[in-house]
């Protein structure tokens, strides 16, 4: 059956007290999409945002962020008062926590410890080490704590005790509010599409607990880093910085740390979008040394074996390929292989000439379609901005062929990417929410190869009127997709 659903970050939720939460404004947009005949809500990653707040770089592959961990839901628990919510999170979390110390305590807490061991121990010292030395990378501590010597971790957990449980109770408190709000979103007929960033942080409490699983040298340091080679979009090619996988160290632990990592997200989402999925077949290394993505090189990564061995280990996951970007034969037989649904892109298919396999009518069913993603442009901002004449006359001769006339606005061709894309045949079609608000390049999510100014954008509240859902529906309902 055909479905739809809408693209919205959940730091992109209307919130008096910050970025968007796990808040009553996530409850109305969940019944907003239900009121549009929606049947998923894709969020960005969830878990620790790293440099530049990229949810792209976490400080952790398993953590949730606590910034997403609603002031209004602590007040109802009775952990902080109406006027605690006007502290910084941070002191906020800490009176809430010391509240929930000085009460008899929960075993739900108990169980949730013990189920998440494997990777809540090493992260819960992780940030309280953090902590003590005022958030510096880890690689700037003191030695016996950056190379993980056994006494000094094994007196760390003594000392820093108090506060290694309170980022406990953060991971607790978080994933007992997601759940909730997960819970709500299935009882409305909603599946969640989460993101797996492909790479961590270097600063991240997975690349100090477990430096083996990582391409570091005898001073724990990347000789190179990830990014991606010069291309038609960006002619510096990109550089982002993350640690290389060892994969030969992965694959001998039999994808170990990427089964818990998977499993972890799959209790998160319903749906785990992998992001830079070409990754797995090869993957770009820059060396340190010039920081130059012109001198880097394409290597080898696990491919087949590694989506194999995730069937073994979790049985058939319910994955979907970001494909995007430059690919190669062998790429595209990994993802066939593992029978990954890809990603095709409303406004690149418009770009491109008649046979783009992007372009809506020429969307296979085992695709999932989009007009655009979090790394493009909001369509209005996309047409408005189109960098080259052949890429404006490419979209008018498409616009003018479906409209049937040339006087049309940026919002007519960002309506018309909609409905040519709902009506596709793609099995799944998502639609950006600032797309169904008619909003420009100022609610553009992220500019890829920027660092600085991105994640931040906020739908304003009561935006997603009760008349928007119902035009909503009857696309929904036209296209076949209820």
């Amino acid at each position: 059956m055909r479905k739809s659903g809408i693209l919205l970050p959940v730091f992109s939720l209307p919130d008096p007290h910050g970025k968007g939460c796990f808040s009553a404004a996530a409850y109305d947009f969940i019944d907003k999409l239900a009121a549009a005949g929606q049947s998923y809500w894709q969020v960005l990653p969830i878990t620790i945002a790293g440099k530049g707040d990229s949810p792209y770089s976490p400080l952790s592959c398993f953590a949730g962020e606590p910034r997403k961990i609603d002031p209004e839901t602590l007040v109802r628990k009775g952990l902080i008062s109406a006027d605690d919510t006007g502290l910084g999170r941070t002191a906020m979390l800490r009176k809430a926590f010391a509240a929930f110390r000085q009460g008899t305590g929960s075993q739900a807490f108990q169980v949730f410890c013990t189920d998440n061991a494997v990777w809540l121990d090493r992260f819960a010292l992780y940030a309280a080490l953090r902590d003590k030395f005022h958030r510096q990378p880890w690689i700037d501590w003191p030695e016996e704590y950056r190379t993980r010597q056994a006494d000094a971790i094994e007196e760390a957990r003594v000392v820093f005790a108090e506060d290694i449980l309170y980022h406990k109770w953060v991971q607790f408190e978080f994933d007992a509010e997601w759940q909730a709000l997960r819970s709500y979103a299935h009882g409305k007929g909603i599946d969640i599409i989460g993101d797996i960033p492909i790479y961590a942080s270097y600063e991240s409490a997975d690349c100090w607990a477990s430096p083996h699983l990582f391409k570091l040298n005898a001073e724990l340091r990347p000789e190179t880093v990830s990014g991606c080679p010069p291309d038609d979009f960006n002619a510096d090619g990109q550089i982002w910085e993350n640690p290389i996988y060892d994969w030969d160290a992965i694959r001998a632990d039999d994808y170990n740390w990427w089964v818990a990592r998977i499993r972890r997200m799959f209790h998160l989402y319903d749906v785990v979008r992998l992001d830079h999925a070409r990754g797995f077949e090869s993957f770009y290394q820059i060396p340190v040394s010039t920081m130059r993505a012109a001198d880097g090189w394409w290597t080898k990564g696990p491919g087949s074996d590694f989506f194999e061995a995730m069937d073994r280990r979790l049985g058939k996951c319910r994955f979907i390929a970001e494909d995007l970007g430059y690919m190669t034969p062998e790429v595209e037989e990994m993802i066939l292989r593992a029978g990954l649904p890809n990603m095709k892109i409303a406004q690149f298919g418009c770009e491109s000439g008649v046979d783009s396999d992007h372009r809506p009518e020429n969307v296979l069913e085992r695709s999932i379609i989009y007009t655009g993603t979090h790394d493009n442009n909001t369509t209005v901002g996309w047409y408005e901005t189109l960098p080259a004449q052949w890429m404006r006359d490419n979209v008018d001769s498409y616009v003018r062929y479906y409209l049937g006339r040339s006087d049309y606005t940026a919002v007519d061709v960002c309506d018309l990417l909609i409905e040519r894309s709902m009506a596709s045949r793609a099995r799944l079609c998502i639609i950006p929410m600032q797309d169904y608000l008619h909003l420009g390049s100022e609610a553009r999510v992220n500019v890829p190869g920027v660092s600085e100014g991105n994640w931040q954008w906020q739908m304003a509240g009561g935006a997603f009127t009760d008349e928007l859902a119902a035009r909503i529906l009857t696309l929904t309902k036209e296209s076949g997709r209820i």
